[in-house]
């Protein structure tokens, strides 16, 4: 029957293991590598991806990244604690680093950025004007406006309010 067997445990010390589980018992991971680290303590002490799927209800293939993730990695990270840096033991904090650098998402592609830095700053900048100097009749800016202004003084050729929120929000 399916699940009932044992997986081969996956392989680690026993300072990792300890790192792991000390980690989980805290509860102050984000939930997304509190779940990552869940899965792969079940597989260090020999829970099947079924079992572990089952009890996380998660997909089966969730898991299975993870596990096939980890067993990519964890001959380099047993090698890390160790040696460490400079041929000295990893502290455990170095070792819980590169174990969230397993588990983290990888970089995903995205549409490439359409307005330059430049171009943020000057529409920062128009912010700071007053909207009476460009024909405006308001005492404040609104998003939509500013985007409009933008539009029209050739700073940008499109731009939504929306975008621009962003841009007057983001810190420099």
């Amino acid at each position: 029957m399916r699940g009932n067997t044992k997986a081969l445990p996956l392989t680690v010390n026993f300072k990792i293991h300890s790192i792991i589980k000390d980690e989980i018992v805290k509860g102050s991971l984000p939930q997304k590598y509190a779940k990552r680290l869940g899965f792969i303590l079940d597989g260090i002490e020999g829970e099947s991806i079924y079992s572990t799927m089952v009890r996380n209800n998660v997909a089966f293939k969730t898991v299975q990244k993870w596990r096939i993730r980890w067993e990519s990695s964890v001959s380099e990270l047993i090698t890390f604690c160790d040696h460490g840096v400079k041929h000295k033991p990893a502290k455990d904090y170095e070792i819980f680093k590169k174990i969230l650098d397993i588990l983290s998402d990888e970089q995903r592609l995205g549409a490439p950025k359409r307005i330059t830095i430049d171009q943020e700053e000057k529409i920062r900048a128009l912010a700071c004007c007053k909207p009476a100097d460009y024909g405006i009749e308001h005492t404040n800016w609104t998003r939509e406006t500013l985007a409009h202004v933008s539009k029209s003084l050739g700073i940008v050729d499109q731009i939504s309010g929306r975008y621009v929120g962003k841009i007057i929000k983001k810190k420099v």
